[in-house]
């Protein structure tokens, strides 16, 4: 298995197996030389369960110690002090009247599996994610290999439907947030499931003597813990394997199993050229021959470049090879040559994680150095250093004259000799759009020019389909000189959605976003305007560009107006849905200078 996982979990609905499985992968690690340690979920003393903690806010606890002077000394040395409250382990405390009467109060006060929980769903996140984080630290200082068993998915997300009822976008930000704490372990997911999740529930209410498992409020909570849970895995930035266990053959399951660890090593091997392969596919797709020839020649020579650098640097070839051979995958992937390190860092984040050849800290070292390929101003990490020398080197050592090669050196962002009245400009651009009554499909030529912009699919121009507004008001500001990457750096979504652009124009460094008569704003031809709730029950659902305002009316410009699908030109109520407008200075330009954080994973 790979050599820097230190993490494995086991996850799946009850009866598919976990249990018995985990802990025979574990016996299977240790025969194989590896250290390694299995935690079921109701293992005790588990370093990263809070099953049999009770929880206290401060008061409460201050409280809590006043009522037990006799046993506050036992009370205080349990005591985990988490911010603002404490979490009191309990599961051995029992003994004389008085441990027995605080035993009763703390399990009344118990974190999880509970039928009335103490904590608000704030407050059971922070304590869940500190658990793992402390677990984490405590892992970094062994070689161990730990195996746990449901405590990752099936703990969280019980409690978290059951107890606060929480929405799908509440469950995985608290799911990443635990892979943040983890993400130095390196963990693998092993998913096990059954195709009916009836059928399982009942067998195994049988098999438990537990007639609760089969009644049909558990079925249906069942299955949609199983859609969430499915719908996770393919978010999570970390290698996840969906194992089916339909025939219920436990032997067939726990070969897969040991497959998937040691396939994980194997793919590890001359990653190089696995790159290069899904290069080379990704350029057939796209271009002539003859271009696309002329593409991956540039690409190996920066890659050769970068290896040698490494090597004279004590650095690691390989890894500086694959960061080389991605540091332009925007321009491959879509032609444009815009923000070659944040859009390449940005196209390449995702395709990389899901080859799972490599670690989180190795894919942190591969997208910051192609991310701050063409910041020439600042001196960055070895990898960054290398990346822009060997770019250097490339351009001085090609032949001159080669247009397709050179073009993708520097971003030839579009000319303009001033920045006046680039709002205005803005309109102008937009209002002649708008005003073509632009189709959302992909025979339409202007639909396409829209969609160029976007990395994600081969099909981008359906992924788009019905809810391209904001590509299009990214389109219009890059036709003008207002040009932003796809995604400003860090942040949870790219410009093709309405929220990112909220996001962005609240940064600090831009504050853009008004509300319509504050400090006696009023919104003027060349605004952004953002739509609250216009067209479904979610905030911040449309986007359109401001060409006047007259009273209670605005003349508006807009792709995919209604959701119908095409541009258009209208008038809006100024009073009805609308969360706020985006004003860009005529003087922006784009400019980063926090510290890029590409791991964990971000939402494409």
């Amino acid at each position: 298995m790979r050599s820097d996982c230190k993490l494995i979990l086991v996850e799946g609905l009850c009866g598919t197996g976990k249990s018995t499985l985990a802990e025979r992968l574990q016996r299977h690690l240790v025969e194989q030389g590896i250290l390694s340690q299995f935690y079921d979920e109701g293992a005790k003393e588990h370093p990263a369960s809070l099953n049999w903690h009770a929880f206290y806010r401060e008061e409460e606890y201050d409280d809590l110690l006043h009522r037990y002077p006799n046993i506050a000394e036992v009370i205080r040395s349990r005591a985990i002090h988490d911010g603002g409250h404490f979490l009191i382990p309990y599961r051995d405390l029992e003994g004389n009247s008085e441990l027995n009467a605080l035993y009763a109060e703390l399990r009344s006060r118990e974190l999880c599996w509970t039928q009335s929980p103490s904590a608000s769903m704030e407050e059971f996140t922070f304590s869940i994610q500190r658990q793992w984080a402390r677990f984490a630290e405590l892992a970094s200082t062994s070689e161990t290999v730990y195996v746990f068993e449901a405590v990752f998915l099936q703990h969280q997300i019980h409690d978290l439907l059951r107890h606060y009822e929480a929405t799908d976008g509440e469950i995985e930000q608290h799911i990443q947030g635990i892979v943040e704490q983890i993400a130095a372990m390196n963990p693998m997911l092993i998913y096990l499931t059954q195709p009916s999740v009836r059928e399982q529930q009942v067998w195994i209410s049988s098999i438990r003597s537990k007639p609760s498992f089969a009644t049909e409020d558990n079925i249906r909570f069942m299955e949609n813990r199983k859609r969430i849970e499915l719908d996770l895995l393919d978010r999570l930035p970390c290698p996840t394997y969906v194992i089916d266990n339909a025939n219920r053959d436990w032997e067939q399951v726990f070969r897969a199993m040991v497959g998937v660890i040691e396939t994980l090593e194997q793919k590890k091997t001359d990653r190089v050229a696995k790159v290069r392969e899904f290069l080379e596919k990704v350029l057939h797709t796209t271009g002539d021959s003859v271009t696309n020839q002329d593409r991956m020649a540039y690409l190996s020579s920066v890659s050769n470049y970068a290896s040698k650098l490494a090597m004279t640097r004590g650095q690691n070839p390989e890894i500086a090879a694959i960061a080389a051979l991605m540091h332009n995958y925007y321009w491959i992937k879509t032609g444009m040559t815009s923000f070659p390190g944040p859009n390449s860092a940005d196209a390449a984040r995702p395709v990389l994680r899901q080859t799972q050849l490599f670690s989180n800290e190795e894919l942190s070292v591969i997208l910051r150095a192609i991310f701050y390929q063409d910041d020439r101003h600042l001196v960055h990490g070895p990898y960054e250093e290398i990346i822009k020398d060997a770019i250097v080197l490339q351009r001085h050592s090609q032949k001159p004259g080669n247009a397709e090669t050179e073009s993708c050196i520097v971003h030839k962002g579009t000319e303009h000799q001033n920045d006046e009245d680039r709002r205005l400009k803005l309109a102008d651009y937009a209002e002649k759009l708008a005003g073509q009554h632009i189709v959302g499909v992909p025979e339409d030529e202007r639909y396409r020019a829209i969609c160029k912009y976007w990395p994600d699919s081969d099909d981008i121009h359906k992924v788009l389909e019905g809810k391209w507004c904001a590509a299009f008001v990214y389109y219009c500001c890059m036709q003008v000189g207002i040009e932003l990457p796809i995604r400003y750096p860090n942040r949870e979504y790219r410009l093709a959605g309405v929220g990112a652009w909220l996001d962005w124009a609240r940064l600090p460094e831009t504050g853009f976003f008004y509300l319509d008569g504050q400090a006696g704003f009023t919104p003027e031809r060349g605004d952004l305007v953002i739509y609250d709730k216009l067209l479904s029950d979610d905030s911040h659902d449309h986007i359109g560009v401001v060409l006047a305002c007259v009273d209670d009316k605005l003349l508006v410009a807009e792709g995919n107006k209604d959701n119908f699908n095409y541009s258009s030109l209208l008038y809006r109520d100024r009073a009805h849905c609308i969360l706020g407008y985006i004003r860009i200075a005529d003087s922006y330009r784009y400019q980063f200078s926090g510290e890029y954080q590409p791991i964990p994973g971000i939402v494409v």
